[in-house]
């Protein structure tokens, strides 16, 4: 996960945009019975990364 952050922040640098992120990536032992479970767990862990502050990404593991 730290590359792929680099690689976004590396890309907005050389766009000169003034835009920050926040990425919540979620990986599984085994995959979930629904699509929609993994991404509210996604969508859970962007949240994760917000409140500790902007620019920042979390990542969990599931069982």
């Amino acid at each position: 996960m730290p590359r792929l952050v680099q690689t976004l922040e590396n890309k907005m640098d050389q766009s000169k945009w003034p835009v920050t992120f926040s990425l919540g990536m979620v990986t599984f032992n085994e995959a979930p019975g629904r699509v929609d479970k993994a991404l509210m767990l996604a969508d859970e862990t962007m949240y994760l990364a917000k409140r500790s502050g902007k620019n920042r990404a979390a990542m969990r593991t599931f069982q």
